[in-house]
């Protein structure tokens, strides 16, 4: 009798463990820009693991995480603001629909400043996020 109460009790546990490993939470949605338009390819992750996805042709996504007590989710694009939402204790279906707006850039102008060794007509035009500090003009003449 006291062997079969070891091992229904171990069983019970057994089923208790995988049924709480099994849980999981479903985050789902459309990344969309200002204009309402989907963004298509914008990189959706949770923070803190190796868990993401990319959306697709029409900016939807899909995620299934285990249940944790907060989930930070990241939405990304190039060209686009990074935005990240916090979930507090999710549980099945959790819908998000972010909406990502535009990075104001500025356009820099790099020469270099040694006009002797190397041409005058080598210059470039880089992209960089306003707010950034521009590189030295001697690392600048190497991208030409």
């Amino acid at each position: 009798m006291r062997y079969w109460t070891r091992m229904l009790t171990m069983v019970w546990c057994m089923a208790c463990c995988a049924l709480a490993a099994w849980s999981q939470v479903t985050i789902n949605g459309t990344v969309v820009d200002e204009a309402g338009q989907p963004i298509e390819f914008a990189t959706v992750r949770i923070l803190g693991t190796a868990i993401g996805v990319n959306t697709d042709l029409k900016g939807q996504y899909e995620l299934k995480v285990a249940e944790r007590d907060t989930l930070m989710v990241e939405f990304s694009c190039i060209g686009y603001a990074t935005v990240t939402r916090q979930l507090v204790k999710p549980k099945g279906t959790v819908t998000i629909n972010p909406k990502l707006y535009e990075k104001r850039c500025n356009w820099v102008r790099f020469r270099s400043l040694n006009t002797r060794s190397r041409p005058t007509r080598c210059r470039a035009l880089i992209w960089m996020p306003s707010g950034a500090r521009p590189m030295p003009a001697a690392t600048a003449w190497r991208l030409c």
